[in-house]
């Protein structure tokens, strides 16, 4: 079973698409909103989203808690106000390796990790009278099981501007690069993905986002959320994305699937947060982050 699932949702590969565990949810905030992150100028996760935008913290941090004992997280680190790196692992621990009889005779594991970096130009540029700020970076990408392995590199780009005082602009391109050392003598693509998005801020207590795109591979991605916050410092997502279909299984529990939810609490300069996000049948994962 845990196999299983390592192979459906951190991907090998769908088809002739590979490394799909870049699009799975980066930080307490990427597992609410999704790719309408590339919309959340206020994320401190927003810049794996969109390399326009750059959080307001020195470094941001995640752990999770995934399906059957897989754990991941990610960090960054702001070297300069315009240039952030960091890191997203995933670890399966130990999976146990059976012969042809069935018979145990030992155990592998399986290990993910993006290295990345991001840069924002100094310099805005003006497109219709509205105020771009755009981004670049790029993914160094190890991947492997027992004693194969493969890596790869992509590029993303991204751009947000404010249309309105309520009203927020973000696009990205995301995943796109090259398999520079296959598994087997076959070559992978990407996920590549292509997302815009917009921010509404009705009220200073609401905003809502929402997004889609095309992930290669995958097909329409749809994601939407709101973050309400009643009191200082106390922050209330909720969110849906339209991948959760794919959890259904007929069961009691397919009524949660896509939808999440969180809170988040910042006091000066540091932010905590925290997601949770069900996903069927196959149980419940958390998301917790610390910012500052």
């Amino acid at each position: 079973m845990k196999l299983l699932i390592i192979l459906t949702f951190l991907g090998f590969s769908k088809g002739d698409v590979g490394y799909n565990f870049l699009t799975l949810p980066y930080g307490y905030d990427g597992a609410v909103f999704g790719s309408a992150e590339v919309v959340n100028i206020s994320s401190p996760y927003a810049d794996f989203y969109n390399p326009s935008i750059f959080p307001n913290t020195k470094a941001s941090t995640f752990v999770s808690s995934y399906l059957v004992g897989i754990k991941y997280g990610g960090f960054s680190y702001a070297v300069e106000p315009d240039l952030r790196v960091g890191a997203f692992f995933i670890t399966t621990g130990a999976i146990d390796k059976t012969n042809e009889e069935g018979i145990k005779v030992g155990t592998y594991s399986s290990n993910y990790i993006a290295l990345y970096g991001r840069y924002r130009p100094i310099k805005d540029f003006e497109f219709y009278g509205y105020t771009f700020k755009t981004g670049a970076g790029v993914k160094l990408i190890y991947q492997g099981i027992d004693k194969d392995n493969s890596i790869a590199v992509v590029a993303d780009a991204g751009l947000h501007a404010k249309i309105t005082d309520l009203i927020t602009f973000g696009a990205s391109v995301t995943n796109a690069g090259y398999e520079i050392k296959p598994f087997v003598e076959k070559r992978y693509f990407l996920p590549l993905q292509v997302v815009t998005g917009v921010s509404m801020t009705p009220t200073s207590k609401l905003k809502i986002l929402a997004s889609g795109g095309f992930e290669l591979g995958y097909g329409a991605i749809f994601d939407v959320g709101a973050d309400f916050s009643p009191i200082e410092p106390l922050s209330i997502r909720l969110g849906y994305a339209l991948k959760g279909k794919d959890l259904n299984t007929g069961g009691t529990w397919d009524v949660f699937n896509g939808f999440s939810a969180g809170v988040a609490v910042s006091v000066k300069n540091i932010s905590l947060g925290y997601t949770i996000l069900p996903m069927g049948e196959l149980g419940i994962t958390h998301f917790i982050g610390v910012n500052f």
